[in-house]
């Protein structure tokens, strides 16, 4: 926020940026792993519904649409529950 000064439009939008900046901040070691940071890594779909999905006459996909949500997380993410879920 100090970089960009014109990222707020009204003092009160700036506030509640400033909150949010700080609450993740102070929330982040909780939910991640520095053991995450070595091996292999793997791209995810986080947005797979069937909207996002076209297949062809045979229901063989042949194209993904709606990449917005993807992101790429090591192996021991895709196959574990974050241990806040647990």
């Amino acid at each position: 926020m100090r970089h960009q000064q014109n990222s707020t439009q009204y003092p009160n939008n700036g506030a509640d940026q400033l909150a949010a900046l700080t609450t993740m901040r102070a929330l982040l070691p909780r939910f991640t792993n520095c053991s995450f940071r070595k091996g292999s890594f793997v791209m995810m779909l986080t947005d797979l519904h069937q909207s996002n999905i076209i297949v062809d006459d045979d229901w063989n996909i042949t194209h993904l649409i709606e990449f917005e949500w993807t992101c790429v997380r090591p192996v021991g993410m895709v196959f574990n529950p974050p241990r806040w879920a647990l």
